[in-house]
């Protein structure tokens, strides 16, 4: 399924670049210390730096494949968050993350500036279940 095609009515597009390209991806493959889930890849060779709306008042940031190395090596998230990887933000100072916290894979989302991983907050199983189904999407 086309995620970005069949976002929940509660969503919506504001801004995108262009789509990360194959080289790009494969350097962020390489650069993850997970397997990357191929919905999140998906999205970023469609698109990257997507802007969402959620509700009008509130913003996802999905980062493409360059802008997730970046951010990650910036604020060493995977010193402070093993085995994660940070694909977006909230523009309210929280990353959005890819993580396997207590033995429960899924989007969580913490502080850029208390990078605790008591700190994490759950936010749904997976992009599918965030922006199709809106499951998660009052904790953005």
């Amino acid at each position: 399924m086309n995620i970005l095609k069949n976002l929940n009515n509660r969503c919506n597009i504001v801004q995108n670049e262009e789509s990360s390209n194959f080289l790009e991806v494969n350097k962020l493959k390489n650069f993850s210390q997970i397997d990357i889930p191929k919905e999140f890849l998906n999205i970023i060779s469609e698109m990257s730096e997507i802007e969402i709306s959620i509700d009008n008042y509130k913003y996802l940031r999905l980062w493409g494949a360059e802008g997730c190395i970046e951010m990650n090596f910036a604020y060493k998230i995977q010193r402070y968050i093993p085995n994660s990887l940070a694909i977006g933000d909230n523009e309210e100072g929280s990353a959005i993350l890819y993580v396997n916290h207590n033995n429960k894979f899924g989007i969580y989302k913490i502080d850029f500036n208390d990078l605790d991983i008591e700190e994490l907050s759950y936010i749904s199983g997976s992009l599918l279940e965030l922006l199709v189904n809106g499951i998660g999407l009052d904790i953005i």
